[in-house]
């Protein structure tokens, strides 16, 4: 008895010592000067052994509310210890801008989450959001950017316009037969709208609603962008990885069903058909003629054209989710509606149908989009210092996962009047014109920016318009209708809506 007793008092003893070394440590790294290049490094909150700071994120439904209380108490870079991954929150316009602007090379890699990877082959660098800086990188977002970002001349521009009205006219004439329902799954048809909105622009290639293998490819890629948006604790505890298993089975089987959907339904027949030299119309073309180019030395090969040319379709579940939950913010708010109606009515009656072209005479409705993406406040990627380097004067060591917190940024008080209140208003100056502020960055910045912005407020301002021109849409009795903020995703099943036909004639 006395030797267990002994056994147990020497273990406790170890314990307490370990804890009470951890915590010294912790208090000397929150003070540790570099006297030669006048940098401190970033103070931290008090950390708990093994989960470090993860403790914090606990506290509120939305993680990013913590940093406002711990910038209060430490400024605006500060350290948190998430498990094992060491990370600093950048707080603050300027400095923000100096990891994505001013030094954005030192900041341009991204963490590593081994989640993430089962999506790509186990490697984070096939992706387009999720990879390191480098040559190949470069290539891909080049290729990219004339169709992401198409010029208001361009044939790209037109296509995609043309590609939009197609698909939206298919929408309301499906819709049609389920109007005056008293419930009505927007976000399934919106989800196979906004699909073949970016297959047939990329794709030159449109499926039927009623094809279950592409049904399949879509739910896939939503249940991707919901898995992506989501935090879990093995992210930070690599120690949990053995718990998730069958979680990871799960992820590998969505990532390889997309790519046999991607590679039969579409890359193998044009692969088959492409003649070197053609001029490409499409993307596939595009990737088709950049991998047969000779003595390519940036690592651009078919494989990782197939997963650019995945990743950018995936885009459909980011544009499908973020226009439903504007739809969950306007269903309450029919003054809104009105005022996105008065606007798409004066273009119909002047055109026919809302298209690009008339964002400019649509004011409002594009306040709207703007107005949605500051509320829920979808944070921005996190970053990876890939050298030592400082923001602020605070030391940022090589390695270091960087947080940027536009969510502070898009709720601020002190930048936006009644920043809880959804009023799109605030995005139209004076003089009746759209105008976005400076501290406003809802798709990041610099040379990790989001590439498929431009397509998400294109997308988004033809299909709420669209919409909202031939309906009116009406709550569901004894459905909540509060929009999760801080996260772009929501569930495959989530809000439903009433849709009344508005009897709008042309005059």
């Amino acid at each position: 008895m006395e030797f267990v007793f002994s056994s147990l008092t020497y273990l406790l003893l170890f314990v307490l010592t370990a804890v009470l070394l951890f915590l010294i440590r912790d208090e000397l790294k929150t003070k540790q000067v570099d006297h030669r290049a006048g940098l401190v490094d970033p103070p931290a909150p008090k950390a708990w052994p093994i989960i470090g700071h993860l403790y914090l994120m606990a506290r509120y439904k939305v993680p990013y509310r913590v940093f406002d209380e711990i910038m209060a108490d430490l400024g605006s870079v500060f350290r948190l210890d998430l498990g094992s991954v060491p990370c600093v929150v950048v707080n603050g316009l300027n400095n923000i801008r100096e990891v994505l602007m001013i030094k954005g090379d030192h900041f341009d890699s991204r963490p590593s989450f081994r989640r993430f990877n089962q999506l790509f082959k186990g490697d984070k660098n096939n992706s387009l959001a999720f990879c390191d800086w480098s040559q190949l990188q470069k290539t891909r977002r080049e290729l990219l950017r004339a169709h992401t970002f198409p010029n208001t001349t361009s044939n790209m521009y037109t296509r995609l316009d043309t590609c939009l009205k197609t698909e939206l006219a298919d929408l309301t004439d499906t819709l049609d037969t389920m109007a005056n329902t008293e419930c009505v799954d927007i976000k399934n048809m919106l989800l196979h709208t906004c699909a073949n909105v970016f297959m047939s622009y990329f794709c030159s290639t449109r499926f039927s609603r009623s094809y279950d293998k592409f049904r399949e490819f879509i739910r896939n890629f939503d249940d991707v962008f919901y898995e992506v948006n989501q935090g879990a604790p093995c992210d930070f505890l690599p120690s949990l990885m053995p718990l998730y298993h069958w979680h990871f089975k799960k992820i590998r089987s969505w990532s390889s069903k997309i790519r046999n959907f991607m590679e039969t339904e579409i890359f193998n027949k044009r692969k088959a058909a492409w003649v070197p030299g053609t001029k490409p119309v499409d993307f596939v073309d595009n990737l088709l003629d950049a991998v047969t180019q000779p003595d390519r030395d940036d690592g651009f090969d078919m494989d990782i054209g197939l997963f650019s040319l995945e990743d950018i379709i995936g885009g459909h579940s980011a544009i499908t989710n973020f226009i439903v939950k504007t739809l969950g913010f306007l269903v309450d708010r029919p003054d809104v509606q009105r005022r996105i109606q008065e606007e798409s009515d004066a273009v119909v009656r002047a055109s026919g149908s809302v298209g690009l072209s008339d964002r400019s005479q649509m004011p409002y409705t594009e306040a709207v989009v703007y107005e949605s993406l500051r509320l829920i406040a979808s944070p921005i990627v996190p970053h990876l210092a890939n050298r030592d380097t400082s923001v602020d004067g605070v030391r940022i060591r090589k390695g270091t996962t960087v947080f940027l917190n536009n969510y502070s940024l898009h709720m601020s008080p002190e930048l936006w009047n009644n920043p809880e209140h959804y009023s799109p208003e605030r995005f139209i100056n004076a003089e009746g014109r759209l105008e976005k502020p400076e501290y406003f960055i809802p798709f990041s910045g610099g040379k990790r920016s989001c590439m498929g912005y431009k397509l998400v407020q294109l997308l988004s301002f033809c299909t709420i318009s669209t919409l909202l021109n031939k309906y009116t849409l009406l709550p569901v009795e004894d459905v909540s209708y509060a929009v999760p903020k801080g996260n772009l995703a929501l569930p495959f099943v989530t809000f439903p809506f009433r849709l009344r036909p508005r009897n709008f004639r042309k005059q």
